[in-house]
């Protein structure tokens, strides 16, 4: 597929990274757009071991390859997968943490308080059923 260039005036072709979308040629859009949605809609969703591959866990499955090679070494693909699994693991493990502990601050600040101590236990444990759906995503 041809693309028209994205903006007639050389300086801002030149700082193409700077600009959105928008300020782009109209020709150019439309033709991002047809290339997008064919992507989308062609392009089978990655998998390893049965699992999809997300970009970032792609992004970070080629690092670790890339590494492998740089160091004289043959990228082990079992390894580089756990890697990608420890990192992905690690990430939602944190972003539930947040999730979690935001959850739990409110709790402090509630007006309604003080609450009674049944009430207090039972709070936290709700909080843990809006870091699942974050968790289980791996």
């Amino acid at each position: 597929m041809v693309f028209v260039r994205p903006v007639e005036d050389e300086m801002q072709l030149q700082n193409l990274n700077s600009l959105s979308l928008r300020d782009m040629r109209p020709e150019f859009r439309q033709q991002f757009e047809v290339f997008r949605n064919k992507i989308f809609l062609e392009c089978p969703t990655k998998m390893m071991n049965n699992k999809p591959v997300n970009g970032r866990m792609m992004g970070y499955l080629l690092e670790q390859y890339i590494k492998a090679i740089n160091e004289g070494a043959v990228p082990n693909i079992s390894t580089a997968w756990e890697n990608v699994l420890d990192s992905e693991v690690k990430r939602l493990y944190e972003n539930a943490m947040k999730v979690y502990k935001d959850e739990t601050d409110k709790l402090a600040t509630l007006s309604e308080l003080p609450i009674e101590q049944e009430e207090l236990v039972k709070r936290p444990v709700s909080y843990t059923h809006l870091t699942l759906p974050t968790i289980c995503s791996v």
